[in-house]
């Protein structure tokens, strides 16, 4: 089976998913080594616990919903 890499999905499936490169092309070229998606949401708000790190990160509406809503002024 041909290797499938972030850039190769990003291409392939960019319009039908509304897929948005918001990071620049870093990492592009990385294989996808496991068809597992994960929303990172609570990875958001500092907790790391049980991270699974090696799946896709989406960041849907509610993940980016959020992000819009953090302060820039750093926390007291």
């Amino acid at each position: 089976m041909p290797e499938l890499t972030a850039k190769k999905f990003l291409e392939d499936k960019k319009e039908a998913l509304g897929l948005t490169l918001l990071t620049g092309e870093n990492g592009l070229s990385s294989p996808i080594l496991r068809p597992l998606l994960q929303r990172p949401s609570l990875l958001l708000t500092g907790y790391t616990k049980d991270f699974a790190h090696k799946r896709i990160q989406v960041f849907g509406k509610t993940e980016m919903d959020y992000l819009d809503s953090l302060s820039d002024k750093p926390a007291k």
